[in-house]
């Protein structure tokens, strides 16, 4: 397909002056920050060199111009209803390139597919059928920046449901957000998702929001003056979490007594502990990346070091629980987390039936968001009855409600869930919900 528009380029001042349609504008700023990011073309003194740059820009101008005549993330002829007979979905997932995710991306993306089999079987969005794009980002900034522009230029979709790490998120999102592609964060625990723009959405609760609701309730009960903390140094999402729980408990009145941190290549954390042994705290507040937390919890185990665990999710992870170790260094550790597996709320008694049913196992946390993500952004497809990305973020942000297996709730102004936190312990091995009024839990 042909623009409808003609582009020139102002080669001796360096100035590109295009008259496109303003999709295919909005998609070669894209192509343009592409070819500059990755060394593709370089800046130098030569008309030449200017020359093939304007070229390959407008190259691109005609392939996105094309896109965007076409449609975003559709495919096929359309349904009977008006519909594409293909819906495309772009899923950027961390599967692979370090441990200290290990079962995130990979729970997240099975979540993602047991939605789209939903959906699809269920003729939910009547002819017409989702299709994943997925891509490993593989726990790296410059793969999951290199996958976003390729699906909102090369391969575009018509809403991205996926990425695993916080800081790869903040550095691709814009990209997305500029191309009007609305994002539902699967599984970001960190701050500042919704704040890159009005198309980013997300489906776990910022961790922030998490300990606010549970560790005033923990401190209170627990009757705690002194906390050491063991975090992650190496990335946004823990050193913004340890930032804001010390203050949070300071602000209760508890004193910080030691501080501890580690990075996603630590192994060996006996310093870390001996320090925090001498520092004697009535607390120690674990955040570090949810792979790492069996390991941690192991090394505390054979430490002896018997003190009050705060935590999060990943006490509770399928890698914690398969660990006899890992649970002997969580016992009694509280958490506040998103979904567990006995929620009555919402659909998730059904969720978990029809889980175990496919795979023969309960699901955990990043399957049940997963899950949640996929069918929040069909939802609001459904309602908006088109796939214009401007009217789907549209949708998302008026659903009055959505049943998932989080509860009832729907996305706030700022595109954070509207559901609340549980509070939960460690106890005999086993996560279960927990209440000031809970019975002491004996390490």
């Amino acid at each position: 397909m042909m623009l409808t528009s003609r582009s020139t380029f102002d080669l001796m001042n360096h100035r590109r002056v295009a008259i496109i349609t303003s999709d295919s504008k909005r998609y070669l700023r894209h192509v343009s920050r592409a070819f500059d990011a990755k060394g593709l073309v370089h800046q130098m003194n030569s008309n030449r060199t200017l020359a093939t740059k304007g070229a390959a820009i407008a190259a691109a101008a005609l392939m996105v111009g094309g896109l965007a005549a076409c449609g975003s993330g559709a495919s096929g002829p359309s349904t009977t209803d008006g519909m594409p007979s293909t819906i495309r979905i772009g899923v950027p997932l961390d599967l692979t390139g370090s441990s200290a995710i290990t079962g995130v991306g990979t729970g997240e993306e099975a979540g993602v597919k047991f939605a789209i089999d939903e959906i699809n079987n269920s003729g939910y969005l009547g002819e017409s059928k989702l299709e994943g794009v997925f891509y490993d980002t593989k726990a790296n900034k410059t793969e999951a920046v290199s996958r976003t522009i390729q699906l909102t230029t090369q391969d575009p979709v018509t809403a991205i449901v996926g990425y695993t790490l916080t800081d790869s998120f903040l550095a691709a999102a814009p990209t997305a957000q500029e191309a009007g592609i609305p994002v539902m964060a699967v599984g970001l625990s960190g701050a500042g998702v919704t704040d890159v723009g009005d198309y980013m959405f997300r489906e776990l609760l910022d961790y922030t929001h998490l300990f606010e609701n549970g560790d005033p309730l923990y401190v209170k009960a627990t009757g705690a003056k002194t906390a050491a903390y063991l975090y992650g140094s190496d990335t946004v999402t823990t050193s913004g979490q340890f930032e804001t729980r010390s203050k949070l408990l300071e602000s209760l009145g508890v004193k910080t007594v030691g501080t501890e941190t580690l990075t996603a290549t630590t192994t060996d954390i006996s310093a870390q502990l001996t320090a925090i042994k001498s520092a004697n705290p009535d607390l120690l507040v674990i955040n570090v990346d949810t792979g790492q937390v069996p390991q941690v919890l192991s090394q505390i185990a054979a430490s002896g070091l018997k003190t009050q665990i705060l935590g999060d999710n990943a006490l509770a992870s399928k890698q914690t629980l398969a660990s006899p170790t890992a649970l002997q260094g969580a016992e009694c550790g509280l958490f506040t987390q998103a979904w567990f597996t006995e929620s009555q709320a919402g659909i998730n008694p059904q969720f978990v039936k029809n889980w175990k049913t496919a795979n023969n196992e309960d699901p955990d946390m990043f399957n049940a968001l997963g899950r949640d993500a996929v069918w929040g952004v069909a939802t609001a497809i459904k309602q908006a009855g088109t796939v214009n990305g401007e009217k789907v973020r549209d949708a998302l942000h008026n659903l009055d409600a959505f049943q998932g297996a989080l509860g009832d709730y729907k996305w706030a102004e700022d595109g954070q869930p509207t559901y609340q936190g549980v509070t939960m312990q460690i106890r005999s091995g086993k996560p279960e919900v927990w209440t000031p009024e809970t019975p002491a839990c004996q390490q």
